[in-house]
């Protein structure tokens, strides 16, 4: 989850449920093109890198999608509303997720290089969890007014929505890139 956005080629044909396609897929095209792997998976990881901030707007609808469901009842129901809360929820995200961690870890393992194992993707990606549901908690409080065991489901049904929508994401980012490269 930490990194969010891009995801290399490599990391698309190991880690998702349509990695083996992909895999079968790159290895056609590959051949095909009679270029080395490291070669086109440069091009790849390239142009992926310059699609993925492209399609961070796709993202936000995706979540502004699954979001009207949850929060069916409250004065803010518009799928504009929850488009709103989509963006805010990817500035967010690059914000405090990334920007933030980066400023407060770079120091932590220069001062303590013993420490870089703790910083796992597990962890980094438990600390980024975090930071949504303190997130998701303030926006049911304050934006959609749910309170309450209410706001609990809400916030455990958005982080859910998160992780399907960045799984999602990531499948489009690939089929997009690989279709273009």
């Amino acid at each position: 989850m930490v990194n969010t956005f891009t995801t290399s080629l490599d990391y698309q044909t190991r880690i998702f449920s349509y990695s083996d396609i992909a895999k079968e897929w790159v290895d056609l095209r590959v051949a095909d093109r009679e270029i080395s792997f490291e070669t086109y998976e440069q091009e790849y990881n390239e142009k992926t890198a310059e699609l993925s901030k492209l399609l961070l707007i796709l993202m936000a609808f995706m979540l502004a999608l699954c979001f009207l469901p949850i929060h069916i009842g409250s004065q803010q129901n518009l799928l504009a509303d929850h488009f709103t809360i989509g963006l805010e929820v990817m500035s967010f995200t690059l914000r405090y997720n990334f920007s933030g961690l980066s400023f407060v870890l770079v120091p932590v393992i220069k001062v303590f290089p013993s420490m870089i194992f703790i910083f796992s993707n597990f962890w980094l990606t438990s600390i980024s969890v975090a930071f949504l549901i303190y997130f998701f908690s303030r926006m049911q409080y304050t934006f959609y007014g749910f309170r309450g065991l209410r706001l609990v489901i809400n916030v455990v049904l958005c982080v859910l929505s998160v992780n399907i929508v960045l799984i999602t994401y990531r499948g489009i980012l690939f089929f997009v890139t690989f279709w273009l490269t």
